[in-house]
């Protein structure tokens, strides 16, 4: 599966999907760091490979998650063909406290998205956590989370500016 370079989609019996370089030695698994070689990916291992496909761009995201007021960047790691990047975004009501956090990790020189990992924390505690594949998967799940924040709070929730452009928001 290795040998012709080109981007595969995984999942991980822990849930995650991500993307693979199919250059590298084997596939691992961002959320759980489970490690297979490309042969027994091929006999369906923990991990699994769906579907070859070429490299996406998703030059968008990182715009869209500045837009919706959170902070972070893009690390380069000096071993790693993978830049790695965290943005947060905390809002607080009274004694309620929400964040949400959005690991990221992009092929380094590709612009090409390898995985996306979404924590949402409510008062300190995980309320959900779930790898996507795309920019717009991230953003229909920000959005609901964004809903669901601003039902709860009297004050306008800066997320809602990046995401709805100063729309009302509205019950899906």
């Amino acid at each position: 599966m290795s040998d012709d370079g080109g981007y595969v989609e995984m999942a991980c019996a822990c849930g995650a999907e991500w993307v693979e370089n199919g250059m590298e030695p084997g596939p691992t698994c961002p959320s759980c760091s489970h490690h297979d070689p490309w042969s027994s990916v091929e006999n369906r291992a923990r991990l699994f490979a769906w579907v070859r496909r070429s490299s996406t761009c998703e030059p968008a995201l990182v715009a869209l998650l500045e837009r919706c007021a959170f902070h972070g960047l893009l690390t380069r790691p000096r071993r790693s063909r993978v830049e790695t990047g965290r943005w947060t975004y905390d809002h607080m009501d009274g004694d309620t406290a929400w964040k949400l956090l959005v690991d990221i990790q992009v092929f380094r020189g590709e612009d090409s998205l390898r995985s996306v990992i979404l924590s949402y924390w409510v008062d300190g505690k995980a309320a959900v956590e779930t790898t996507v594949l795309s920019g717009d998967r991230l953003h229909d799940i920000v959005a609901t989370i964004v809903r669901t924040i601003q039902r709860h709070n009297a004050a306008r929730v800066p997320g809602v500016e990046g995401i709805f452009c100063h729309a009302p928001v509205e019950a899906p």
